[in-house]
């Protein structure tokens, strides 16, 4: 089995390390039009960047003062940015893109919301 990993922020082990473990690294990947990255500030389009690193969230209210927040995909036109579901990462809500749809996902149910 072949491990790639896209490196970001806290991957700091050394190029040993991975080689070690039989981990392949990149900054970034090209894989039949999509760009891997993690986090994407490229203002060129090299295909359809898919990257991490901002850990968008989103809230959902409900009628009394009841608030949910939950992680998100980020889906546009032109990229993808993937949730971060753990416990020890924040979620940026305030996060926007226009023309972006927000998916967020709870006890089973998909939730969209527009950008």
């Amino acid at each position: 089995m072949e491990i790639i990993l896209i490196q970001g922020n806290h991957d700091k082990l050394k190029p040993e390390v991975y080689e070690e473990l039989n981990i392949t690294t990149h900054q970034t990947l090209s894989l039949q039009g999509f760009q891997l990255i993690h986090e994407d500030t490229s203002k060129e389009q090299k295909g359809y960047s898919m990257s991490g690193h901002l850990h968008p969230g989103v809230i959902l209210k409900g009628k009394g003062r009841q608030a949910l927040k939950l992680p998100c995909f980020v889906v546009g036109k032109h990229q993808l940015i993937l949730p971060a579901f753990s416990i020890f990462t924040g979620l940026y809500t305030a996060y926007c893109i226009d023309g972006c749809d927000f998916y967020a996902i709870a006890e089973g149910s998909l939730f969209k919301m527009k950008g």
